[in-house]
Parts: C-alpha cells; structure tokens; sequence
C-alpha cells in the first residue's frame, strides 16, 4: 500500500506574537502615510514663514505721503481805494513795536492791530501825491525831511512841531510821522504813489 507524502506548507514569516505587534503590523503602511505627509506639512511651512520673514524684512518700513496745505489770506478793498492788511498780524512785537507791514492807503485806522478801514480816524489817498486824514479825524500826519528812517522819538517831536491834516508832494521814500487819534505813533514809507498810495507802516506802542 502506497503512502501520499505531504508536501510541507511553505513558510509564511515571521508572525507577531502579540495582539500590538499583530495590529502594528497590519496598520504600519497607514502610519508611514501620515507620518510622510505631517513632515511635508512641516517642511512648507517652514519654507513659507522663511519666505514671509525675508520680504517683511527687505521692504523696510513704508513711506508716509506728506499733505501740502495751501493758505489763502484775503484783503479787505475800501470803496475809495485802500486796501486793509490781513488779520494775520506780523511778528513785530520788537523794540516797541505793535504792527508793521504794507499797506494801500484809503481810510485806514491804526490805532487797530492791523490796521483795518473805519468810518473815523483814518489816514487815505487824496490825490496821486497827496494823503490825507478824514475831516473828524483827530489824527496828525506831517512830512519826515530827511533821508534816514525817523525813530518813534523823532516821529513824535514832528508831529508835535508840524503836524497836519495832508501831506503833499509824495514820492518814493518818503517818510510821513503821524499820530493816531488813541496817541500812538506810526511812519509810513512811501512806496508807490499814483492811483494808489502804497506804504510800509510802522506802528509803535
């Protein structure tokens, strides 16, 4: 009587012996995936905030734009001629001075700081070489015969020894001293005459 031999069942690897190794085993391929994929993960974000750092860094910081701001000062235009200053008075507050700057002539007060058009008091052009104070007007003016600028001490000796109510036969450079009707004493340089009379005025406290 014959005998079938078995053949041997070929072997299979090595098992894991324990129920973690088994399941280690059979999930190692999944683990593998996720562990690849979080270092990739990891790696670009890296290289991102690599790359955000450089730009911040080599941009420096932006520019401010700068904002131009135009002013505009308006004049106040007498009927007659003059013209007042603006209210933006000067800084003149020096040697005793209250208000210097030019001026049109045409009834201006300068007992104000500026000096600003009024009904009363007020210096203007009478003719193309002559200026004039209003007939009310308690203010005095009188003519400087020199060429060097009068001081208020010299202005003040003027007005009291000449003092008047026109000065005629302007031309350029010519100082005229006055006296406003509050007491204060002003020069005025004669800049331009014609049809209209332009002066720098100097008013001291």
């Amino acid at each position: 009587m014959s005998s079938t031999s078995r053949q041997p069942a070929p072997e299979q690897g090595p098992r894991p012996t324990s129920e973690n190794a088994k399941n280690l085993w059979n999930h190692g391929p999944n683990w593998i995936s996720a562990i690849a994929a979080l270092v990739t993960a990891l790696g670009l974000g890296g290289v991102v905030t690599h790359l955000a750092g450089s730009d911040g860094s080599s941009g420096g910081s932006a520019s401010t734009p700068t904002a131009t701001t135009t002013v505009t000062v308006t004049a106040t235009v007498d009927p007659s001629g003059g013209t007042a200053p603006s209210d933006v008075a000067n800084d003149a507050d020096t040697d005793g001075v209250r208000w210097s700057g030019e001026v049109t002539l045409g009834k201006l007060n300068f007992d104000f700081s500026p000096p600003k058009v009024a009904p009363a008091n007020t210096v203007g052009w009478l003719q193309s070489d002559m200026m004039s104070v209003d007939d009310s007007s308690e203010v005095l003016i009188a003519a400087w015969l020199s060429d060097s600028a009068p001081t208020k001490e010299e202005c003040d000796t003027t007005v009291v020894e000449s003092g008047d109510r026109v000065v005629q036969d302007l031309t350029q450079g010519l100082y005229v001293c006055g006296k406003t009707a509050e007491g204060r004493i002003f020069r005025l340089e004669t800049l331009a005459t014609g049809n209209a009379i332009k002066v720098d005025a100097t008013v001291w406290k």
